[in-house]
């Protein structure tokens, strides 16, 4: 299960917090939040999605990542894709 973060950081916390209680990888494009709110000791992981011109260009280093690393590459790591 994939959680989609928000530009707001109040909102940000929010989904975190959603993410977390789900066991899901919690995905941002907002990198400042993320590295504000990221959650002390274990957590299912979080991946910061660079924007990129298209969504098909931004997809692209995710699939990747999620097939390298796999579910237990992500846990507990912040991942850049």
């Amino acid at each position: 299960m994939f959680a989609r973060g928000t530009a707001n950081h109040r909102d940000g916390f929010r989904s975190l917090a959603v993410a977390l209680a789900h066991g899901a990888v919690f995905v941002s494009c907002n990198r400042d939040d993320v590295l504000v709110l990221r959650p002390e000791g274990e957590h299912p992981g979080i991946v910061i999605l660079v924007r990129r011109q298209t969504r098909q260009a931004e997809i692209a280093p995710m699939q990747k990542l999620l097939i390298s690393a796999g579910e237990q590459g992500l846990a507990n790591n912040i991942n850049f894709a």
